[in-house]
């Protein structure tokens, strides 16, 4: 019995022993996997970081400097003058992100914000109104769809210099197209350094306006001034001595270039 006894604790002892030895073992193992595996994590975030810095940045500047600011109440027209002459010789159509204002210069773009719910979104000033009451603006039915508003209390916002004595700041020979001012999508006035790329152009404010709606999240909507030819400055001094507004404009849809 006590032969069978020693035995059977020589036996539990090197049992105890060999479990000792594999745990020794596991956590040896254990440990050179922990340590390569922070090695291998450390090596995916620098390629990370060096994959980061091959993507051209973008820096977007908010320049929201207003040279023109009023507050009033906004009414809408559309249907019964649909088709008809504008102020400035268009036809009006309401579909189109147009306004009417009492003296702004035709083509100035106008930032409107209703401030009952934060809506806001950018008109081209193309006529001449509202004459009821103290309305301040008629939106175009695109423009008061877009605020969701049909008589209402609004802000109207100019970025650009307003008023004939423009004129004189035109150059007298062609130079290149000027960026004059770009919008960023929650309707900001942006100054923005870095590689872009255009992915549309128009001079049609509207198709602008439906592309951008149409484009992603990272998109711009730029205003290029067109300087590029004596046709240009010709058309820029015509417009602005009949109180038509503004040189002619390039509206550019950009975002963040894909090369470095």
């Amino acid at each position: 019995m006590r032969v069978i006894s020693r035995i059977r604790t020589r036996h539990i002892v090197l049992s105890s022993i060999f479990t000792v030895l594999l745990l020794l073992a596991g956590w040896v193992y254990d440990s050179s996997l922990a340590g390569e595996t922070h090695q291998a994590q450390a090596v995916d975030v620098a390629a990370a970081e060096a994959a980061i810095e091959l993507v051209p940045q973008v820096v977007e500047t908010v320049v929201d400097e207003v040279t023109f600011h009023k507050e009033g109440t906004a009414s809408w027209y559309g249907p019964g003058f649909h088709g008809r002459l504008t102020a400035n010789g268009e036809i009006y159509d309401q579909f189109e992100y147009t306004a009417a204002h009492k003296k702004l210069p035709f083509g100035t773009i106008l930032r409107v914000t209703n401030p009952n719910n934060g809506r806001k979104t950018l008109a081209r000033v193309n006529d001449r109104g509202p004459y009821i009451g103290d309305r301040i603006i008629d939106l175009s039915e695109a423009v008061a769809q877009e605020l969701d508003i049909a008589l209402g209390k609004v802000t109207i916002e100019a970025f650009l210099p307003v008023g004939r004595k423009r004129l004189k700041h035109l150059p007298t020979e062609p130079l290149s197209d000027t960026v004059l001012i770009s919008f960023n999508r929650d309707i900001e006035a942006v100054q923005i350094e870095g590689d872009l790329q255009t992915v549309y152009t128009t001079t049609d404010f509207t198709q602008a306006m439906r592309s951008w709606e149409r484009g992603s999240e990272d998109t711009f909507l730029r205003i290029v001034e067109l300087r590029s030819s004596e046709e240009h400055l010709k058309m820029a001094r015509k417009m602005i001595r009949a109180h038509r507004g503004s040189p002619y404009y390039r509206y550019e849809i950009v975002k963040k270039s894909l090369q470095s």
